[in-house]
């Protein structure tokens, strides 16, 4: 994912050097040439691709943060099962020896994925727990 924050960063910084050298007029001796609707076009595709692949990114980020509340709800529901008998017992003995280190390795996975996408943008997302457990996220700003 850190590919497409670069190549976001780069159609701004193109966008920026457009927006300071592409004039929107030319003159050329007694004519003067309008260059005005090609130098906007530019640069908003270049705001539009970088808009774009912000909201991959973004995209992308919801999905690893509703799969990694997923995984966390299996390992709190196993936990908070109510053991019928002694071998259940034994079972959840044997299970939350083993859930430190689920819960370390999904963190490990989760972490890297929200520093790339949240740290590296001059966008702002506002991400919602729904109450259904599912995480939505909503743009709050965005400055080319």
């Amino acid at each position: 994912m850190a590919i497409y924050t670069l190549w976001q960063k780069q159609h701004l910084a193109i966008r920026a050097d457009l927006e300071k050298s592409f004039p929107a007029t030319i003159n050329l001796g007694l004519f003067t040439l309008s260059s005005a609707k090609v130098r906007a076009l530019m640069l908003d595709k270049h705001s539009e691709i970088a808009k774009k692949l912000m909201d991959m990114v973004a995209r992308v980020t919801i999905d690893y943060t509703n799969f990694a509340i997923d995984e966390y709800e299996q390992i709190l529901g196993r936990l908070r099962q109510d053991p019928k008998d002694i071998e259940q017992i034994d079972d959840l003995k044997g299970y939350m020896i083993t859930a430190p280190n689920l819960v370390l390795n999904l963190n490990l996975q989760v972490s890297p994925i929200y520093i790339i996408s949240l740290a590296n943008f001059n966008f702002s997302y506002t991400i919602i727990l729904n109450s259904s457990r599912t995480v939505s996220a909503t743009s709050t700003r965005w400055n080319p």
